[in-house]
C-alpha cells in the first residue's frame, strides 16, 4: 500500500512539472533590450588619427545590465602580417546611472561592455563610448586620403531608428558613399553625413575621401607574425652570416678532421662488419689481403686488438689476463658452477705462480700489478674493485701506440672528446635555431651549427667505419694483423699460444672446432676446468665475457 502511495505521489510532481513547463514556454519570453537609434561623429585629426563618438540609444528590460559592441583594431593581411588600428583614451559614459565597461579581445575585434548600474527597472538609456584611433585613414595612387570606417551595431542587432554617421574633416571633402549597402550620403564643404534605416548587423561601412594635403597621413602600422618563412629568410645579410659562420666552424673543426683523415685504409683490405660469438661487432679482412702466419713485429694480443679493434672496451684486458696465464705467471682456476634460474653459472679466481721469468711489456707488468697488488689469490669478482686500475693501464697501452706512431690519438679519448663536443653543439645549434625560429630572421645562420654538431656526433659513434686513427706506419701494420687474422680464421690452423689472438680478433669458435674444445691439461694447462674430463663443457667465451663485465663493474 505504501509503495503505491509513493509512485502515485511521484507521478502527480512529474505531471506537475510538466505542466509548469509547457505554460512557461507558451509564455512570451521578455526581450533584452530594443537598440533605438545609433549616432556616430566621427572628427578627423590633422595629424591623420580619429576621435570617435558613438552613441547608443536603447531601451533596457528589467534585469538586463548593460549592451555590448564591437570596435574593430585588426586587419589580417596574409599569414604572418596583419594591420593594426589601435583604441586609445577609451570612455564611457551613460544618460542615466554610473556607467562601467570592461573590454575584451575576440579575434580582430574589441568586445566593449557597458552597464549603467539600473538593472532592477525597465528604463529607455543613452550609453557613449569616446576613443581615438590610429592608422584608419588610407593614401590612394593620386595622393588623396581616403577614409574607411564601419559603424558596428550592438551584437548583431539593427536600430529601429537607423544609424547616422556625421564626419568632420580638417579640410575639403571631395566624396562621401556608403559601401555595400543602401544609405543617403551628403558631402557639404567638410563634413559629410550618413544615414540609413537598413543596415544589416555587420554594420554600416561609409568610405570618405579628401582633398590632398588636407591632412597627414602615417604609414599603417603594420605587425609581423613570426613564422617559419620569415625566420628562414634568404637575404644578403643572412648568407653573410651563414658564410661567417660556416667559415668559423670549417676553421675550428677542418684542420682536426683532415689529420685524422690523412690515413686512408690500404685499397687491397676493405672492411666488412661481422659479429662473432662474444656479441661483439667486428671487422673482417678481405680476402685479398695475404695470410700471415704471426702477429705482426711480435706484437702482443692486446697491441693487436688495440690496433684492429679500438673501441672494444675492456677486451684488451682480457685477453692479455688469458696470455699472462697462457705464459705461466698464474693459473685461471674455476669453481663447479652454481645454478641460478635453471642456469649454470660459473666463477673462477686466478692464482699467481711464483718464479714467472717471462719479459713483460710495461702494460702486462701493470695489470699484473694491479691484479695482485695485495693478494696472491683473486676471484673474479674481486676484479671489480680493480677495474679503475685495469682500465688506466689500457689508456697507457693505447697512448704508447701513440708515441710509437701507430695511432694519431687515442681513438677511445678521441671519440669521447668528439661526443661531449658534438653534443654540445648540437645543443647550442639547436637551442639556438629554436631560438631564432621564434624571435628573429636569422634562423639559417644557425644552421650549420646544428649541421657541424650531428656531423660531429656521426663521425664520434661510427668509430673506424669513417675515419681511422692509424697512421701509415700503423697501416701497414694493421694490415699485417688483418692477414694473421685470416690465419686464424682458418679451421686447420690453430696452436696453444695464439688462443689470445683469436679471442681478441674474434675466431675463438674457430680456434675451438680446431682444437676439439682443446681446455685439456696438455693443450691449456694453466686453465684448470671443474670438468676436467669433459672439456667440451668448457665455454672460455664466458669466462672473457666474465672479464669484459667485471671490468666494467
Amino acid at each position: 500500500m505504501r509503495r503505491s502511495v509513493v509512485r502515485v505521489g511521484m507521478l502527480l510532481v512529474l505531471a506537475t512539472a510538466g505542466a509548469f513547463a509547457i505554460v512557461r514556454g507558451g509564455e512570451a519570453q521578455p526581450v533584452a533590450f530594443e537598440f533605438l537609434r545609433h549616432e556616430v561623429a566621427i572628427d578627423i585629426r590633422a595629424d591623420g588619427d580619429i576621435q570617435v563618438t558613438q552613441r547608443f540609444h536603447v531601451r533596457l528590460s528589467s534585469g538586463t545590465a548593460g549592451i555590448t559592441t564591437r570596435l574593430p583594431f585588426r586587419l589580417k593581411l596574409n599569414p604572418g602580417r596583419e594591420r593594426i588600428f589601435p583604441v586609445e583614451d577609451l570612455q564611457v559614459s551613460a544618460a542615466r546611472g554610473a556607467a562601467t565597461h570592461t573590454t575584451s579581445e575576440s579575434g580582430d575585434e574589441i568586445v566593449l561592455n557597458m552597464r549603467d548600474g539600473l538593472e532592477g527597472a525597465a528604463r529607455d538609456n543613452e550609453f557613449v563610448a569616446r576613443y581615438v584611433q590610429s592608422g584608419v585613414l588610407d593614401l590612394e595612387d593620386d595622393a588623396t586620403p581616403v577614409l574607411r570606417w564601419t559603424a558596428q551595431l550592438l551584437e548583431g542587432t539593427s536600430p529601429l531608428d537607423g544609424v547616422r554617421i556625421v564626419v568632420t574633416a580638417p579640410g575639403a571633402v571631395l566624396a562621401a558613399e556608403c559601401v555595400g549597402m543602401p544609405c543617403t550620403s551628403v558631402s557639404d564643404g567638410r563634413t559629410a553625413q550618413f544615414e540609413t534605416t537598413t543596415a544589416s548587423a555587420r554594420g554600416l561601412p561609409v568610405a570618405v575621401t579628401l582633398a590632398a594635403a588636407s591632412v597627414s597621413v602615417p604609414s599603417p602600422i603594420m605587425y609581423e607574425h613570426q613564422t617559419l618563412q620569415r625566420a628562414f629568410t634568404i637575404d644578403l645579410r643572412s648568407v653573410v652570416g651563414t658564410l661567417i659562420v660556416t667559415g668559423i666552424l670549417a676553421i675550428l673543426f677542418g684542420r682536426t678532421a683532415r689529420d685524422l683523415a690523412r690515413d686512408v685504409r690500404h685499397q687491397g683490405s676493405p672492411i666488412d662488419v661481422v659479429t662473432d660469438e662474444l656479441g661483439a661487432r667486428r671487422q673482417s679482412p678481405s680476402r685479398s689481403v695475404a695470410i700471415q702466419d704471426a702477429s705482426p713485429e711480435g706484437l702482443s694480443p692486446a697491441e693487436v686488438g688495440a690496433l684492429r679493434y679500438p673501441h672494444a672496451p675492456g677486451l684488451n684486458i682480457a685477453v692479455t689476463v688469458l696470455d699472462l696465464a697462457r705464459r705461466g705467471h698464474f693459473v685461471i682456476e674455476e669453481d663447479a658452477p652454481l645454478y641460478k634460474a635453471r642456469r649454470a653459472v660459473a666463477d673462477w679466481r686466478l692464482v699467481r705462480l711464483p718464479g714467472a721469468a717471462d719479459p713483460l711489456t710495461e702494460f702486462e707488468a701493470k695489470v699484473l700489478h694491479v691484479l695482485f697488488r695485495d693478494a696472491d689469490i683473486v676471484d673474479l669478482v674481486a676484479m671489480r674493485a680493480r677495474s679503475a686500475g685495469l682500465l688506466a693501464a689500457e689508456r697507457s697501452l693505447r697512448a704508447s701506440m701513440v708515441e710509437r706512431g701507430w695511432l694519431h690519438a687515442d681513438p677511445v679519448g678521441w671519440r669521447r672528446d668528439w661526443l661531449v663536443g658534438g653534443a654540445g653543439a648540437f645543443t647550442v645549434g639547436a637551442l639556438s635555431l629554436l631560438a631564432a625560429v621564434q624571435f628573429t630572421d636569422w634562423a639559417l645562420v644557425t644552421l650549420p651549427i646544428v649541421i657541424a654538431g650531428a656531423s660531429i656526433l656521426l663521425v664520434a659513434l661510427s668509430g673506424e667505419r669513417l675515419l681511422s686513427h692509424r697512421t701509415a706506419l700503423g697501416t701497414s701494420v694493421h694490415v699485417h694483423a688483418a692477414g694473421f687474422e685470416r690465419y686464424l680464421a682458418a679451421p686447420d690452423c690453430a696452436r696453444a699460444e695464439e688462443l689470445p689472438y683469436a679471442i681478441v680478433l674474434g675466431h675463438l669458435h674457430v680456434w675451438a672446432r680446431a682444437t676439439g674444445f682443446g681446455v685439456t691439461p696438455e693443450l691449456t694447462p694453466w686453465y684448470r676446468s671443474a670438468s676436467p674430463d669433459e672439456p667440451d663443457r668448457t665455454d672460455l667465451s664466458r669466462l672473457v665475457e666474465a672479464l669484459q663485465r667485471n671490468l666494467r663493474g
